[in-house]
């Protein structure tokens, strides 16, 4: 109508438009570089290098262990000592006075027949030298183990205190005269004789000493016990 204002077509919203989604970038393949096949050769060096290492290590944690003790030093009875697992080659603690120590010796009775003037006839004189010589070897092998082992040996092995008593027993004395019928020791068999009866006192010797040196040694109450056995 006339002096009204024209009317205006209803306005349309507009609708904003959705962000387009940027696109996932695929990561980069990461080219990983092949290690170098090793030869056979090469694997065992560095195994053995390995081996090497460890072992220095465990050498260098011995030898500490063995210091600390030797600087606190005390009853071989409460003592331990760091040594080497066999089963897991790992370094473990054990008592100085244990079954663990223990080597398997097996040691030789000594016999009448073991003296050559008492033996019977038809005795293999050879045969006689030879057992003789392994005990030799055997009391040797004793009077060579640190205080520890030594005790261990004795207290753990009944074949060293059965061959010690048969030793006293059957040995001959420097007054006994050679009976009728019966040999004169050869200058090797007397020799042998003299070593091994020097051996056995050493060994004695050493079982009515409580204390070695500083650091190794048993309190005077566990001492008198192990003597009483």
């Amino acid at each position: 109508s006339p002096g009204m204002p024209p009317k205006l077509p209803n306005a349309v919203p507009v609708i904003p438009s959705k962000p387009k989604p940027k696109p996932v970038q695929k990561p980069k393949k990461v080219v990983e570089e092949e290690a170098p096949q090793l030869t056979r050769k090469e694997i065992e060096e560095l195994q053995l290098k390995a081996t090497e290492e460890r072992r220095l290590v465990q050498l260098d944690l011995y030898e500490q262990d063995r210091k600390n003790k030797a600087a606190d030093p005390v009853p071989l009875e409460e003592a331990e000592t760091l040594v080497e697992n066999p089963q897991t080659k790992l370094p473990i603690k054990k008592p100085d006075i244990d079954k663990f120590w223990v080597q398997d010796i097996n040691f030789l009775v000594y016999l009448p027949s073991d003296d050559v003037r008492l033996a019977p006839d038809g005795l293999d004189v050879q045969e006689r030298l030879d057992a003789m010589i392994v005990l030799d070897q055997q009391l040797r092998t004793l009077l060579c183990m640190r205080m520890g082992a030594f005790w261990s040996q004795v207290l753990f092995d009944e074949s060293v205190l059965v061959m010690l008593d048969s030793y006293l027993r059957f040995a001959p004395r420097f007054f006994d005269t050679t009976p009728d019928g019966g040999a004169e020791m050869g200058d090797d068999e007397d020799l042998l004789a003299r070593r091994v009866s020097r051996r056995m006192f050493q060994v004695w010797y050493r079982l009515s000493q409580a204390k070695e040196n500083l650091h190794e040694f048993f309190s005077e109450e566990r001492f008198g016990e192990f003597v009483k056995r």
